[in-house]
């Protein structure tokens, strides 16, 4: 947490927002908001003001982009997952047919040459 100094706080560029606007700003209620604070989900408030708390909008977005970088990477684990089943399939499916289509030549009977004459 930092200091409460007018000085470093630029309330034009990085305005500070209280529980409900923050709880706006990412879409959730407030008992949600406060939730996620406690369980580290969203980040701690930048200035507590008395019993205040207030985070700047920049760190929420920074938050933000975090979870959908976090996000991001579990979905493209995912999709490196499916890709790689799927292709261990297709390699099972290929090699059942390739087995079947040989048992199936093996199987048919030899043709009869035919004599002449």
């Amino acid at each position: 947490m930092e200091t409460f100094s007018v000085s470093t706080i630029d309330l034009q560029n990085d305005p500070l927002l209280n529980t409900r606007a923050a709880a706006d700003f990412n879409g959730v209620s407030v008992p949600t908001h406060k939730r996620r604070v406690r369980t580290g989900e969203h980040p701690p408030p930048d200035i507590v003001y008395g019993q205040r708390p207030y985070w700047k909008r920049s760190t929420l977005l920074r938050a933000r982009e975090e979870r959908i970088a976090k996000c991001a990477a579990a979905n493209e684990a995912l999709r490196a997952t499916q890709l790689a089943n799927a292709a261990r399939a297709r390699t099972g499916r290929d090699r059942v047919r390739e087995e079947r289509a040989a048992a199936e030549h093996a199987a048919a009977p030899a043709p009869t040459e035919q004599i002449l004459t």
